[in-house]
């Protein structure tokens, strides 16, 4: 059976119940202790299974990490060998060479450097908005009215 099978056995179990006016007769016990222990064995097999995915997902969180960091040191050997490159291509005096297979050559582009962010002026600089709510929380539990927001109860499974 199922988690999905044996919680809507236990909803019938329920209205069973409900409907006997909360008379427990032996055979109702009985359902909804095997019930309960149908229950109990499915969780455990839940609580298993989270477990390992919740390891495989560690596993590859650590994996991602380090591939990053590879990726990282082979950029890093990239713009080495670049500057390498264009400074060797500036002694020499060439912009452009051929290279066996490669044409290489030197281009030059312009870009911005901020010096002082502060100096800049006004009309320059972007301001970016987000709603912050922690705010929006404490104003809510504290009796205000905030339009277009709300607190919402969620449930969490703590597995120790």
């Amino acid at each position: 059976m199922n988690l999905y099978e044996i919680t809507q056995q236990q909803q019938e179990l329920n209205n069973l119940l409900e409907e006997s006016y909360g008379e427990l007769t032996p055979e109702l016990e009985q359902a909804l202790e095997l019930n309960l222990d149908n229950f109990s064995a499915k969780a455990e097999g839940y609580v298993k299974a989270i477990k390992n995915y919740k390891a495989e997902s560690d596993a590859i969180a650590e994996e991602i990490k380090r591939l990053q960091e590879k990726k990282k040191v082979c950029e890093n050997a990239v713009n080495r060998m670049k500057t390498a490159l264009s400074t060797s291509m500036d002694i020499f005096g060439m912009n452009k060479v051929q290279a066996g297979l490669f044409k290489i050559s030197l281009t030059t582009s312009k870009a911005v450097n901020i010096i002082d962010e502060n100096a800049i002026p006004e009309n320059y600089k972007r301001v970016k908005y987000e709603v912050s709510k922690t705010d929006i929380k404490k104003a809510i539990e504290s009796g205000e009215t905030i339009e277009g927001a709300e607190i919402v109860e969620n449930k969490s499974i703590t597995i120790r």
